[in-house]
């Protein structure tokens, strides 16, 4: 609907299959989806408004962690939800007043899986990009590339702070994980 994209629900629709199939074989595999519904300018099945937008955003979503629920994808996997900016319009009184220069970074992530404890909360200085390679250090096989400076989320370090802060552009991504 946006930027010639698919709509989250044939994202969605599409992702799950190819978990479906992933889940068959024995092998780990990592997945990830990326949407950009609510980003504008706001055109979905419900409407154009930004309202529409995370109404829409919420549904697709929620669908789509129903039906991992409804498979043993928890039994060894992860899904990961990120947002990675705010929105991109200038910040209101009441942000700059109670975030003052964090609010562009201030985004939500949500992960869920079976040793992964409801409710605890990480305040390390982490990004996106942090999350990609931090998986790649973990899963992947062979010499791999990856910034100079990235803050791996496995281990208790912090290498920079600087991009996040300064970050603006970039889009919604939803990572899957299975170590089956």
């Amino acid at each position: 609907y946006t930027f010639l994209a698919a709509p989250d629900k044939s994202l969605y629709s599409y992702a799950f299959n190819l978990v479906e199939k992933k889940l068959e074989s024995t092998q780990p595999f990592f997945l990830n989806v990326q949407t950009i519904s609510t980003h504008l300018p706001w055109n979905t099945p419900y409407g154009k408004t930004e309202k529409d937008a995370w109404r829409y955003a919420d549904d697709t979503l929620s669908n789509f962690y129903s039906q991992l629920r409804q498979t043993d994808f928890f039994d060894n996997g992860i899904l990961i939800i990120f947002w990675d900016h705010r929105v991109p319009v200038p910040s209101t009184s009441i942000e700059q007043q109670q975030l003052w220069s964090l609010r562009p970074a201030k985004v939500l992530a949500t992960v869920i899986g079976k040793e992964i404890s409801s409710w605890s909360l990480d305040e390390r200085i982490v990004q996106p990009i942090d999350l990609h390679f931090s998986l790649k250090r973990l899963i992947a096989d062979g010499k791999i590339e990856t910034r100079k400076y990235y803050n791996d989320i496995f281990i208790d370090t912090t290498q920079r702070d600087r991009w996040l802060h300064y970050c603006k552009y970039s889009s919604n991504q939803i990572s899957l994980l299975s170590t089956t």
